[in-house]
């Protein structure tokens, strides 16, 4: 139990972001965790990577925050959209609906899947408008046939003008650097299409 105290304080001072300036964070110890057939895990190893998985939930909670403000006059819309979408899924899965997003999404539960969706709606809405903008182009413009071509150009940069317009900086150099990692991974993916 000391142990599980140990790693879990270990891991909210270390995620908080917490500077020497500020408090004194104890370094992080090699204390060995577990060992099976000659192999060791160790507190650092859990800890960098419980790091890794917070950054892109961390990273899609300010985007999300940060559309609910920015879209607020489509959040009504967006409601439209996830009951259609959650009645449409009902209609195939019926009772086992949450089971079947369990199963076959990363969510654990209908509300998170409903949130997921507003989110969704809210930045496809917002780089559309963005695209229209940038473009000089009509909303209706903007066509199945076309709709990749258009983000591959512009999701990234949307993304980048929305957090610096709301003036989104990460404090610990850490985060700051899976940001550039993570915008880099997602024009990768773009480009590969």
């Amino acid at each position: 139990m000391k142990k599980k105290l140990i790693i879990l304080s270990s891991l909210l001072l270390i995620l908080s972001g917490c500077k020497k300036e500020e408090i004194e964070c104890p370094e992080p110890e090699e204390e060995i965790l577990i060992k099976y057939k000659g192999e060791e895990i160790t507190e650092q190893e859990v800890i960098k990577e419980a790091q890794d998985h917070i950054f892109p939930v961390l990273f899609e909670k300010i985007k999300g925050n940060i559309l609910k403000e920015e879209m607020k006059d489509h959040l009504e819309d967006g409601e439209d959209y996830i009951k259609e979408t959650i009645e449409e899924l009902e209609t195939y899965y019926g009772d086992e609906l949450e089971e079947a997003i369990k199963q076959n999404t990363t969510y654990t539960s209908i509300e998170e899947y409903e949130e997921a969706l507003l989110i969704n709606y809210l930045e496809d809405e917002y780089v559309k408008q963005y695209i229209c903008q940038k473009e000089n182009i009509k909303y209706e413009e903007i066509t199945d046939d076309n709709t990749f071509e258009y983000y591959k150009k512009y999701y990234v940069k949307s993304l980048k003008d929305l957090f610096k317009k709301y003036d989104v900086e990460f404090k610990d150099k850490d985060y700051e650097k899976m940001y550039k990692e993570y915008i880099k991974e997602i024009e990768d993916y773009y480009n590969e299409q």
